[in-house]
């Protein structure tokens, strides 16, 4: 008889994070009379963007917050873009910019990120906050790479001594996740597409983290009994939303597994809703502001 993994539930996950920033909105708007403003910027018109964004304006509205989008046309400089971004910087009642990406091929996107506020970089990816995470300070991290972490921490209670195989070395996943593990004391491999015979590192691991964007590329042989794995791909094939980890053929030999949709997805919103709220607190200057 085939063995059945823990699916990890990232809908479960997200609705629980969202729910105490429901509440701590709640809470600190009856005594503020201050709600957190979350502003995204769209330049250009990518369908999968658009839809993305949408989600995140539902569960922002839903919870409390203040929601502007900024759209930007594909035609838009990379000064526009800077230039929009500036003026959120000064707002008083914009607490969280998110840039959506990926961004028109014509503009640097380290560069446009670099110029959102670090107090207000809700994405946790402008370099201040890159640095203060590699020392171990408080500071705004990467939302995905905190979802991989609450997927991880709701089906093992330590990471220390673990071994860690992270495929794919984004600034988004790969990068902040392999520093983040590394801060808890796990060996971390980051592999990516140079790396040679990948096996030997993911077959070696306990944690195996797959962020490459290619549809059912981590088969069974490339992971060891009882692994747990976490899929951060998601590729649309003839319709379906489809991980980077061959589902059903690795399910019989894993401990812990998420699904492909419905895993990191969600909780990656979610953390954005808590960054957010985290930074107006940390950085609110309303009249009512008490020292």
């Amino acid at each position: 008889m085939n063995k059945i993994p823990n699916i990890i539930n990232g809908q479960k996950i997200a609705q629980n994070i969202i729910s105490s920033t429901a509440t701590k909105v709640a809470k600190f708007h009856k005594a503020n009379n201050v709600r957190p403003g979350l502003v995204v910027i769209l330049v250009g018109d990518n369908p999968a963007s658009a839809v993305y964004v949408a989600r995140k304006e539902d569960v922002a509205r839903k919870i409390g917050f203040s929601f502007t989008l900024k759209q930007l046309p594909n035609s838009a400089s990379q000064g526009d873009v800077v230039r929009c971004i500036q003026g959120y910087n000064a707002q008083q009642d914009c607490h969280g910019i998110l840039v959506q990406l990926p961004l028109p091929n014509h503009i640097n996107a380290m560069h446009v990120l670099s110029s959102v506020a670090p107090n207000k970089d809700v994405d946790g990816l402008h370099p201040h906050n890159f640095g203060r995470m590699a020392m171990g300070l408080p500071a705004l991290y990467p939302c995905t790479a905190l979802a991989i972490m609450d997927c991880i921490n709701s089906c093992l209670p330590d990471v220390k001594g673990l071994n860690v195989a992270i495929v794919g070395k984004s600034n988004l996943v790969g990068k902040p996740l392999a520093i983040m593990l590394s801060n808890m004391d796990a060996t971390v491999a980051l592999c990516h597409k140079d790396t040679q015979n990948i096996k030997q590192y993911t077959q070696n691991a306990q944690i195996v983290v797959v962020a490459i964007g290619v549809p059912g590329h981590i088969t069974r042989d490339f992971l060891q009994e009882g692994a747990t794995v976490i899929d951060v791909g998601i590729t649309i094939v003839d319709d379906v939303a489809t991980g980077d980890v061959l589902f059903d053929d690795v399910a019989s030999k894993v401990k812990n597994i998420t699904p492909v949709p419905g895993g990191v997805g969600p909780i990656t919103v979610a953390r954005l809703m808590a960054n957010t709220f985290d930074a107006m607190v940390n950085n609110w200057t309303g009249n009512n502001k008490q020292d």
